[in-house]
């Protein structure tokens, strides 16, 4: 097993849609090896900006569903990796993925142009 977790280069794609007069966003991130869908309210979007300053022992982010559970984010060790992590909450998730601490600036940027 790798001392570090192995960062695939991400691909993020953002569409904003309208859904009974709410808007939303719709974050597809996706890596030679997966692709994960991540749906979340507008009001959500800021909450991207503290993520890279959010480490998991004080309790990740959480923003957005994707297979209709919650999604949390944190800042990984080092701070060259993001975790999301699917579950019902951060600490026993039941999915997790370590992505280049770049993919939210992409993410922001996806959300600015949508």
């Amino acid at each position: 097993m790798p001392s570090r977790p192995v960062l695939l280069p991400a691909s993020v794609t953002v569409e904003r849609y309208v859904d009974g007069g709410r808007a939303f966003y719709f974050v597809k991130i996706g890596t030679d090896a997966f692709e994960i869908n991540v749906r979340l309210v507008a009001e959500d979007a800021t909450k991207f900006r503290s993520v890279l300053q959010t480490q998991w022992l004080s309790g990740a982010l959480r923003i957005g569903e994707c297979a209709g559970a919650p999604v949390y984010w944190s800042i990984g060790e080092g701070g060259n990796s993001i975790s999301v992590l699917v579950g019902h909450d951060d600490q026993t998730w039941d999915f997790g993925v370590e992505l280049p601490a770049s993919t939210i600036g992409e993410i922001l940027n996806g959300i600015e142009r949508a």
